[in-house]
């Protein structure tokens, strides 16, 4: 097996930097999947779970070749998985992320991104070529309501997302944030754009979580949605019903 990755070695010694990997992810797109979590997000989301892997310069420097070898070694779990670039934000680092996937595909890996889309649109351009799968997070669909939990507007975000959905399989990630995002107005609103999107495989509710509370407070920072509470499974069904009526398939998150 190690033969094999040889052989795919590229002649150009290409590094990113790397928050975190994990061999074996079930949340993270269709199958088992090898998930590379990338150093660095444009976005500040008040909520975010990776709040340590925002930073540009952190995490480890890592290879195309040695992450291949580490890939190499898991494919007997991956053949009805794949490879996931995830965050951070994969497109942070296109170059890095397109030759990754790009010999992940010579491999005949199934290959997705986990991304937020907002990115310069030559850099959306680097990545797709090489993606199967394409998994859109969308935090709100009001311009200010984004630009309060992101500290960006989405305009860039929803005009990427329309590019991905005429060229991609695609889904989308909404998370449920009681008082935040799961009004019936900002439902409704998601059912409006998902249902206009060619491509859609799916709308992905996941509930708010605080998993990543205990970053924020080993950096030090503040955590901006104290007290606010994880939906209930009533709350959660309540916001499926909404996009049912647009007729998209709905998976619920755990």
């Amino acid at each position: 097996m190690l033969k094999e990755a040889e052989k795919t070695r590229s002649p150009v010694v290409l590094k990113g930097r790397i928050h975190s990997i994990e061999s074996m992810g079930a949340l993270d797109g269709p199958g088992l999947r090898f998930v590379v979590f990338m150093q660095g997000c444009p976005l500040r989301c008040v909520y975010c779970q990776n709040i340590d892997a925002t930073p540009q310069f952190g995490g480890t420097e890592r290879t195309v070749d040695e992450l291949m070898l580490e890939i190499e070694k898991c494919l007997p779990y991956l053949e009805k998985g794949g490879v996931t670039i995830s965050g951070g934000e994969p497109l942070a680092q296109p170059e890095f992320v397109a030759e990754l996937l790009k010999r992940c595909r010579a491999r005949e890996i199934h290959t997705a991104i986990d991304t937020c889309l907002f990115a310069p649109r030559s850099s959306l351009e680097k990545v797709l070529p090489f993606t199967d799968l394409v998994m859109a997070s969308v935090k709100q669909l009001d311009t200010k309501k984004h630009f309060a939990l992101t500290g960006r507007g989405n305009e860039e975000i929803l005009e990427n997302i329309r590019f991905v959905a005429e060229r991609k399989p695609l889904r989308l990630r909404y998370v449920v944030i009681p008082g935040y995002t799961d009004s019936k107005k900002d439902l409704e609103a998601l059912a409006d754009f998902a249902s206009s999107l060619p491509n859609l495989e799916c709308v992905e509710l996941l509930p708010y979580n605080t998993l990543g509370k205990p970053k924020w407070e080993k950096l030090g920072l503040k955590y901006a949605l104290e007290g606010v509470p994880i939906p209930t499974a009533a709350q959660m069904r309540s916001a499926e019903k909404i996009l049912l009526k647009k007729k998209l398939k709905v998976l619920l998150g755990a």
